[in-house]
Parts: structure tokens; C-alpha cells; sequence
């Protein structure tokens, strides 16, 4: 029975990782100051995402998927989810309870129930850790207190480790209260597989080394597929165009040092060759550009490293 509660947290943060479909500016709080959202759906139309998928996340989650079936009759797939997206209404401490999820296209709601179904089968109704609550017309269920998630009309699932919070989006869901304005909305938000956008980065608890960054005011990021190359960017507003400037001459001198001291590593070259800065007005902008199949070898050999540094381990 141990390992029955052991697998438990997977059922509800599998698809913490797994960021997908459209961002709807309507399932996030106005005041949010960090946002991610990844494009699952249009991730695995790419030649990247194929490659992840079939030969890191398929791997991963093999075993994880499998017990969950043998266990508590759950059959998830992660490529059921189709949307997921966090977002969190202020900066904390790594590491301490911050923001929310949100999971649109897998009935977790039906998984969990038939997980709560088993385990009363198994250790009883009173010891079993996970419980289910009918609160304003969605179904909330709580993980010994520490997790809480709701499922809501349209298979949309909202998990948070505050059930403060967890309530706070069930009311920007509804329409309660004030959701992402489109002026707050990731430009790229459209066309990309992976989107972001950070406000009040001054409010951040940053790290002496990136002090720096408390000069920027908002910053959006995008990961795209075009043509046959993968597209990043970054965008960072800052006060005054004076201050764009010397952003972007820093920002160039740290490559031109990266380049100098990484000058047998083809790898670092390439990306670095691969970058243009520029600034315009108010923001800097920061884009680099490698063809899909270079993005693949990378990964490959990042792969590879990582198995080589690891212990063999049962499938």
C-alpha cells in the first residue's frame, strides 16, 4: 500500500511539465507578474519536439504511466493534455509554494476519482490520503493538505500547493475576477510553441550576480519553429532608451568574452554566432536562430552525457 500512496502525486503533477495549447488570456490573473505557457499540440508538429518526445519524455514517464495503470487504474497519456499553463501573482524564495497550473483537455477528475476508489478498496476510507469536496459547483480534491486541485466544467483542472491561490484562479476562471489584459499578452503567443512573460522583475528575489535585471521592467520570451529552424527570443523593456543601449552593449561584450574563452567548443560558438542583439527605443532584443537538425544534435549529446553520469536503472 505503500507504493499506492508513493505514485499518488503523479496523478496530480504529471503534467506539471507539460505546458500545452493556445494561452488564453482569460485563464490568467491580471496582476500576474510570471507567466510560461508551452504549445504541446504545435511542440510535437516539430522536428524537436517529435525527437523529445519519442525519445525523452516516452522513456520518462513509461514506468510512471505503467504503474499508475496496475495501481490505481489510471490510463493517462500525456499527449491527452492539450493546454496547460502557470502563472503566479508574485515572486518567492525557490523552493516555497508559488502560482498555479493549469491542465485543459485530460479528465484528472475521473482519474482521481477511480484513485480514491481504489484506495478506500485497498486501506480504508479513513486512511486514505487524497479527498474529494463539492465547493461553489467544482469538485476540489486535497493531497494530505499540501496539494489541492479543482475540476472544472471543460476538462479544465487548476492545481496549486495553496488552496488560497487554487481559489484566486477558480474566481479569474469564472469570471469573478480580472483576468490577463491583451496588452499583457505574449506577442508571439499565436505562433510559438513556448511563450513567457515577466513583470516587476525589480519585486524578484534575484541572485547578486543578476542584479542587473532589476533595471528591466517586463520581459517576454518565445520558443518557434520557421521553416526549418528554431526561432528564440527575448524581450526586455527597460526605462529609457539610454538604458537599451547600454543593455545591449553589456549583452554584446558578454558574448564576445563567451567567444573568446569557448573557442574549441563548436558548440558554444555555433549558438553564439547564432545570436543577434540589437535595441530599439525602449528594449532590447535578443534572438537566436539554428536549424532544427543542430537543435536535435544537441540534445543528443546532452543526452548522452546525462546517461553516461547516471546509474542503469529498471525500465
Amino acid at each position: 500500500m505503500r507504493k499506492l500512496w508513493a505514485i499518488l502525486p503523479t496523478v496530480l503533477l504529471v503534467g506539471g511539465g507539460l505546458w500545452a495549447g493556445p494561452l488564453q488570456r482569460q485563464h490568467v490573473a491580471a496582476n500576474a507578474k510570471w507567466l510560461v505557457h508551452l504549445d504541446l499540440d504545435r511542440l510535437l508538429e516539430t522536428e524537436v519536439g517529435k525527437w523529445l518526445a519519442e525519445n525523452v519524455v516516452d522513456p520518462g514517464l513509461a514506468r510512471p504511466q505503467r504503474e499508475l495503470k496496475q495501481n490505481l487504474g489510471i490510463d493517462f497519456n500525456w499527449r491527452d493534455i492539450a493546454s496547460v499553463t502557470a502563472y503566479g501573482t508574485q515572486f518567492k524564495p525557490w523552493g516555497e509554494p508559488n502560482g498555479v497550473l493549469l491542465l485543459d483537455g485530460y479528465d484528472f477528475g475521473a482519474a482521481l476519482d477511480e484513485a480514491i476508489r481504489r484506495l478506500e478498496q485497498a486501506v480504508g476510507v479513513g486512511a486514505v490520503p487524497l479527498h474529494k469536496t463539492q465547493e461553489a459547483g467544482a469538485t476540489v480534491f486535497s493531497l494530505q493538505d499540501r496539494v489541492f486541485g479543482a475540476m472544472l466544467p471543460g476538462r479544465l483542472f487548476v492545481l496549486s500547493q495553496s488552496k488560497d491561490e487554487l481559489q484566486k484562479a477558480r474566481d479569474v476562471l469564472s469570471g469573478a475576477a480580472p483576468a490577463l489584459p491583451e496588452a499583457k499578452m505574449p506577442a508571439a503567443a499565436s505562433t510559438a510553441f513556448l511563450v513567457g512573460r515577466l513583470d516587476k522583475l525589480q519585486e524578484a528575489p534575484l541572485p547578486p550576480q543578476a542584479q542587473a535585471l532589476k533595471a528591466v521592467e517586463s520581459a517576454q520570451f518565445s520558443l518557434a519553429q520557421q521553416a526549418d529552424n528554431v526561432v528564440g527570443r527575448l524581450s526586455l523593456a527597460v526605462k529609457d532608451a539610454e538604458t537599451a543601449a547600454q543593455m545591449q552593449q553589456a549583452l554584446q561584450g558578454l558574448l564576445a568574452l563567451v567567444l573568446l574563452n569557448q573557442s574549441q567548443n563548436t558548440n558554444a560558438q555555433k549558438l553564439i554566432q547564432a545570436t543577434k542583439i540589437t535595441a530599439t527605443d525602449k528594449t532590447v532584443n535578443v534572438r537566436l536562430e539554428l536549424p532544427a537538425a543542430d537543435v536535435i544534435e544537441l540534445l543528443k549529446q546532452g543526452q548522452q552525457r546525462r546517461a553516461g553520469n547516471r546509474p542503469a536503472r529498471n525500465p
